[in-house]
């Protein structure tokens, strides 16, 4: 059959794109969230990892150009070396760099370091150079943890479990911590699911085919921001994950099924449920020899149609040369199975279009001189030094983690690095992390309900002319339902 539609691009002229994504399998939108993983602009340890680690399992999915494969690659190796910024010395990984695991197995840094030594036993499998001293230490770290391990509830179960998996990955099983675990009363089934799938990696089929033949494919619905970052879609598929250790192929199907449905509802994802979805789908075409080439035609407006055809089950790419105007995408299938077609518009909105909203927050920021008199920074003169003091409130009942506050500077202003400048006044010590660039700077944090973070920002104004100031913005990084934004404004640097 063909389908058609008319297409129109979004945002500035010369940054937007339009790309088609067609798959002979499931539809994944791999495009959008593959492009939101690596753009994600927050780096803690989870999304480190989660930016990466679906790029292990590109090649399997998609059909990739030479240039693309190198940058995959570059990519991977990147990710791998800026895990070493986060490795203590005991092994362990703390959740930013240069920062300090607390060893509890209901943390959130328990998860994502079982997270990242996945990520880089599976990298290394794949001839990626993996420091031999950084896997053993994280390994002899995961040991001790596993060793010592007391059930405190859900988080915890899984964690282990996740750990347990991971070690038997590494061809190191802790059997004997794998038997304590599978007597636990009340195992969780998402850590059931886990554990059998040790078993298998472990050569003790019988043991994984007793604990999983009975387990339930079904997973609730929640999203979760502490402990393992977990969602529905996070779960599915890490069950999945655990059906193709144990070759459970009948029933993977539907899981892939439920996963590629909740991929397409168009609704926002952690990069933790993104990458393990995309994850999951990569091994399971590594593992699926039943995927058939397919071939289609695509024409745009009135330009003849070509032909397109692929051996992967994805085949995406940018439509080059597609007019500001928009055109009708015209795409018939002409293969023997069924195809499904996804279109995704991108583009840079021009400055001023954001609005003022928030949902659970209060957001403030008032700009001051050194001396704390109130500034006008509509019109600075140049050389003016000046302090950015942001307030954020949390209007909720719930204590919210991993708030992330991002402020961005126009490009006539500097900012003052307290690193470097001890004059400069430093964050709120609530603050957990500050990550200053050239243009902005991302702050992590932890808010009760009801309370308050203050974080003040010295900049000065540097060079000459009319500028924007971006918007500013907060939100917990795993939770989208509550955010605050103030929208930008522009703003002058007057030369003395």
């Amino acid at each position: 059959e063909q389908w058609s539609k008319f297409i129109k691009p979004t945002g500035l002229a010369g940054t937007n794109k339009v790309w088609t994504e067609v798959s002979s399998f499931y539809p994944l939108n791999m495009q959008r969230y593959l492009n939101y993983l690596i753009q994600y602009p927050h780096g803690c340890l989870e999304q480190t990892t989660s930016s990466v680690f679906p790029q292990l399992y590109l090649d399997s999915l998609v059909e990739l150009p030479e240039y693309r494969k190198r940058e995959v690659a570059r990519n991977i190796s990147k990710g791998i070396e800026r895990l070493r910024t986060f490795q203590l010395p005991d092994g362990g990984f703390s959740y930013w760099p240069d920062g300090t695991a607390d060893g509890n197995d209901n943390s959130y840094t328990g998860w994502a370091s079982n997270y990242a030594g996945h990520f880089l036993l599976e990298a290394e499998k794949r001839g990626y150079h993996v420091p031999p001293q950084m896997l053993r230490g994280w390994l002899n770290y995961q040991r001790g943890l596993a060793q010592r391990w007391t059930d405190t509830g859900r988080d915890s179960q899984i964690t282990q479990a996740y750990r347990l998996y991971v070690l038997a990955l590494a061809n190191e099983p802790e059997l004997g911590a794998m038997n304590r675990m599978r007597e636990a009363p009340g195992l969780d089934v998402l850590a059931a699911w886990q554990l059998a799938a040790a078993y298998k990696l472990a050569g003790q089929s019988g043991a994984a085919e007793t604990l999983s033949r009975s387990l339930s494919i079904q997973t609730a619905s929640y999203t979760s921001a502490d402990g393992t970052f977990g969602s529905v879609i996070r779960d599915r598929s890490i069950i999945l994950n655990a059906m193709i250790n144990l070759g459970r192929s009948k029933e993977m199907l539907l899981v892939a099924k439920s996963i590629s449905e909740e991929l397409n509802r168009g609704s926002w994802l952690s990069t933790q449920s993104a990458a393990f979805a995309l994850m999951s789908f990569g091994k399971l075409v590594q593992n699926d020899t039943a995927v058939e080439k397919f071939s289609y035609q695509i024409a745009l407006g009135a330009k003849p149609a070509r032909q397109r055809s692929s051996i992967k089950p994805l085949l995406t790419e940018q439509q080059e040369g597609f007019a500001d105007a928009g055109e009708k995408i015209q795409i018939r299938n002409v293969s023997k199975n069924p195809i499904f077609v996804n279109v995704f518009v991108e583009g840079v909105q021009p400055p001023g279009q954001e609005t003022d909203e928030a949902s659970g927050f209060e957001l403030s920021v008032n700009y001051t001189n050194t001396d704390g008199t109130p500034l006008d920074i509509t019109s600075l003169d140049q050389g003016q030094e000046f302090v950015a003091k942001i307030h954020v409130m949390n209007r909720t009942n719930e204590y919210l983690r991993n708030v992330a506050l991002t402020y961005a500077i126009p490009s006539g202003w500097e900012l003052i690095n307290p690193r470097l400048n001890s004059a400069a006044a430093v964050a709120s010590a609530e603050v957990d992390f500050q990550d200053y660039r050239d243009d902005r700077v991302l702050n992590y944090f932890s808010i009760a309900p009801h309370k308050g973070v203050d974080i003040s920002i010295h900049a000065t104004a540097i060079y000459p002319g009319s500028y924007y100031l971006p918007g500013m913005s907060v939100e917990p990084m795993y939770d989208a339902t509550k955010f605050a934004r103030i929208k930008g404004q522009k703003v002058e640097v007057k030369r003395k």
